[in-house]
C-alpha cells in the first residue's frame, strides 16, 4: 500500500528499554487513516487488514503496550533483586585467620555476604569460603578451610598438584606462612 494513499498517520516510537525516553531502533507502533475513512494499524512491518474505525484499533495498541510494560517491569524487578543482594555484599580485608597454626604476612580480601542472617566469606583468591551464622563465625569457618586446604596441599607437594592448584598453592605462599609457635607447642605436646 503506497504511503500516498493515507490521508494522515500517527507514529508511535517504541521506547528503548535500555534508555528510557529514546526510541529503540525495534520500530513504531503506527496507525495511519485511508481516504476513505479506515484506518491500518501496522508494527514492525505487520499491516492490519482496514478498518473502520480507531476504536477497533485502540484495544489492540493498549494490549501491546500493555505487554512492553509488563515485559519491562519484569525486567527491572530482576534487576532490582540483583541490587538488593550485592548490597548485602561488602568486600573486606582480613589480618587473621583465628588460626593456631597459620598468620597471614598479608591482609586477605574477603567477600562478605548476608544472605537472610546467614553469611558467608569468600577468598576469591584461593577459591574457598565459609559459612556462619555471624559474620565472625563465616570468617573463623573460612580460615579452618584455608588451614585444612594449605597442609593438604603441602602434604601433597607442588609435584602432584594440577595447574589450578598450583596457582591457590603458590598464592597461599605468598600471603600465609605457619605459626613457628605453633608447631613448637605441637611438637612439645608429642613429646609428652
Amino acid at each position: 500500500m503506497p504511503r500516498d494513499n493515507f490521508r494522515k498517520s500517527i507514529i508511535f516510537p517504541l521506547a528503548n528499554p535500555d534508555n528510557p525516553g529514546t526510541a529503540s531502533g525495534h520500530g513504531s507502533l503506527v496507525s495511519s487513516q485511508y481516504p476513505s475513512g479506515s484506518w491500518v494499524f501496522s508494527q514492525y512491518g505487520e499491516i492490519s487488514s482496514p478498518t473502520e474505525s480507531w476504536n477497533d484499533l485502540a484495544p489492540n495498541i493498549m494490549a501491546r503496550m500493555i505487554e512492553r510494560l509488563n515485559n519491562r517491569v519484569s525486567s527491572l524487578e530482576i534487576e532490582v533483586a540483583q541490587i538488593k543482594k550485592q548490597a548485602n555484599t561488602v568486600i573486606i580485608q582480613i589480618k587473621n585467620l583465628y588460626s593456631e597454626k597459620l598468620i597471614l604476612k598479608e591482609p586477605l580480601n574477603i567477600l562478605l555476604q548476608d544472605e537472610n542472617g546467614y553469611f558467608t566469606a569468600t577468598s576469591l583468591d584461593l577459591d574457598l569460603y565459609g559459612l556462619g551464622d555471624s559474620t565472625q563465625e563465616a570468617i573463623k569457618d573460612l580460615g579452618e578451610n584455608i588451614e585444612d586446604i594449605f597442609f593438604t596441599f603441602k602434604a601433597e607437594g607442588k609435584n602432584k598438584l594440577g595447574s589450578d592448584m598450583l596457582k591457590i598453592w603458590n598464592f597461599m605462599r605468598l600471603v600465609l606462612k605457619e605459626d613457628k609457635n605453633a608447631t613448637k607447642s605441637r611438637r612439645g605436646k608429642k613429646s609428652l
